[in-house]
């Protein structure tokens, strides 16, 4: 297990202003660290948890789920023990996490402490056929409204559960977002949230579109082919801020996008190709709070920008 580590933050790098960007600011702020400097990891998953203002980051390399805090320090590693492979995090409002894990038999859910020391596992019952053993394969967990929502991205199915485990019903993204059934296989979701509210955030890269699923199954979309602001060459990770502005990163692009709620109307956009601190190398996955925002990258740190809406 990891321990505390203070070190100095990175001085804040200002990224240049340009007419697409009059509405959004962004500064690159420093790289998640521990004690040895940078923590190198990768295309990984991570959730922001508002209630105490900590960034939990599932660490395939060490097989433990890290904690940082919004200064981008690590504060708790847990995991290293009792779960099998983490694959995701979700955070109850307690702070207690529920943890997404694969073992020998298949997938868990598992029930935590604050300490994230596995107390019970969650017994999913009532399933139906094309949930079965075999035919899902969740890589996502999330929390809304009291259920939990298992996300299987490459099947683009989404499972919601009560706390409890009850089964209450399923989503094909597929079906919804009218994608012909001759394409079924042939795409797969690229990232996928969802919010407090329970709408469901996803993007798929080949339609080079982000689309929103409401509680009420009602979809929009957004986005299209194309390297101008606003448009997508691989639409990456998807994530929203607190104030329902929807982040967006193009991996090959190498810059992450914002847009309004109301109409999903393009704000502006950060980061570039590069090994500047501003830059970012191939950004997927994305977690936004306490107006910082969290990239992930291909190769090195998990970058941390402050955002400000002028």
């Amino acid at each position: 297990m990891r321990h505390p580590a203070a070190i100095a933050l990175l001085a804040a790098a200002p990224l240049a202003a340009s007419p697409a960007m009059a509405d959004v600011r962004a500064s690159f702020l420093y790289p998640l660290s521990d004690m040895a400097g940078q923590v190198q990891l990768g295309w990984t998953s991570m959730v922001w948890d508002p209630g105490a203002a900590e960034l939990y980051v599932v660490d395939d390399h060490n097989g433990v789920v890290d904690v940082f805090n919004d200064n981008g320090v690590i504060v708790y590693s847990f995991g290293d023990t009792g779960f099998g492979g983490v694959r995701s995090v979700a955070v109850r409002e307690d702070g207690s996490p529920l943890v997404l894990a694969y073992g020998p038999d298949g997938y868990s859910i598992v029930r935590c402490n604050f300490r994230g020391e596995p107390l019970d596992r969650v017994e999913l019952r009532n399933l139906p056929p094309n949930l079965g053993p075999g035919a899902f394969h969740p890589d996502g967990i999330f929390l809304a409204g009291g259920s939990f929502y298992l996300a299987d991205k490459g099947s683009l199915t989404v499972a919601i559960f009560a706390l409890d485990g009850s089964f209450r019903k399923s989503l094909d993204l597929a079906r919804l977002i009218e994608l012909p059934e001759r394409e079924r296989g042939q795409v797969l979701i690229r990232s996928l949230t969802v919010d407090r509210g329970g709408s469901i955030y996803f993007t798929v890269a080949e339609l080079f579109r982000a689309f929103i699923v409401s509680p009420d199954g009602d979809v929009r979309s957004f986005g299209g082919k194309g390297s101008v602001p606003g448009k997508f060459n691989v639409a990456g990770g998807i994530a929203t801020d607190e104030e329902g502005h929807v982040f967006v990163a193009d991996t090959l692009r190498c810059a992450v996008m914002v847009f309004n709620r109301q109409d999903l109307a393009f704000l502006g956009e950060f980061g570039s190709r590069g090994r500047l601190p501003r830059n970012l190398i191939n950004p997927l996955d994305i977690a936004v709070g306490n107006g910082r925002v969290f990239v992930t990258q291909s190769t090195g740190a998990v970058k941390v920008f402050g955002v400000l809406f002028e």
